[in-house]
This record gives structure tokens, C-alpha cells and sequence, in this order.
């Protein structure tokens, strides 16, 4: 293993490299299903969601001369359940990145080719079965 040592002086105030300055997660989401006190049973109906999710500029380097700009990505889902005698089946389905942004998805710190592309639009779609044992 190679012992790296560095003499560059950081500023104290830096920001931590690797880390979004900011970072958001909100949701505005529908849904058919009963709002109850009961959390296991199992109930029908449909959910539809959007997804924003905002980052902050994210540093690359411990002297915060490098550094790549911050993001908003939209997501969206939407799923069906249904129940079948004891059991539910849900059938559900997510597109991320809905507008298809080009971002920078994360930093390798102290590197000079230090940005990562985010992923492009993506979906999945899936089913889920859940009944008692």
C-alpha cells in the first residue's frame, strides 16, 4: 500500500467535499386507499405520486476549487392493490428522472476526472404479492 501525504493547506470553513451542501426529498402524493388506525390491514385502492428531489453544489476537492453545480430531479409513481381472498397484490411502476437531466450523480474526491454522471431516465415496473402464512 502506498503512503500518500499531502502539504496543501485547507482554509478552515471549507465545505466537506463529497457532500451536497443541500439536500431536499418532497413528495405530493394521492391516494384511494382509507386513511385507518389499522396499519396491517390490508386495503385496496389506487396511490399516485411525484417525486422532487433537489441537491445542493457539491465540492470535490479539500480546497473547494472544484466543485459541480447542484440538481433537481422529478420522479414519479404510481402503484394499484388489490385483495384476493387473504392476500393483496399490488402492481406498481416508478419513472425516475422523468426529465431525463444530465447531472453530475456524485464526485470522487481529490481526483482531476472527479465527476460521476447521474443515471438518465429509468423505470420499473413490478408486482408484489403479500398473504398470511
Amino acid at each position: 500500500m502506498r503512503k500518500v501525504t499531502t502539504t496543501t493547506p485547507v482554509d478552515a470553513g471549507n465545505k466537506i467535499p463529497g457532500i451536497p451542501q443541500t439536500s431536499v426529498f418532497s413528495e405530493f402524493a394521492w391516494t384511494s386507499e382509507p386513511m385507518g388506525n389499522d396499519a396491517k390491514a390490508l386495503t385496496t385502492g389506487s396511490r399516485l405520486a411525484i417525486e422532487m428531489v433537489p441537491s445542493g453544489r457539491i465540492y470535490a476537492n479539500d480546497t473547494n476549487t472544484a466543485s459541480v453545480d447542484g440538481r433537481t430531479v422529478f420522479n414519479q409513481s404510481a402503484s394499484q392493490r388489490w385483495t384476493v381472498d387473504e392476500a393483496a397484490v399490488t402492481l406498481y411502476g416508478r419513472l425516475n428522472n422523468a426529465g431525463d437531466e444530465r447531472y453530475v450523480g456524485s464526485v470522487i474526491v481529490n481526483s482531476s476526472q472527479y465527476m460521476e454522471p447521474g443515471l438518465p431516465r429509468n423505470w420499473m415496473l413490478g408486482i408484489s404479492v403479500s398473504a398470511p402464512l
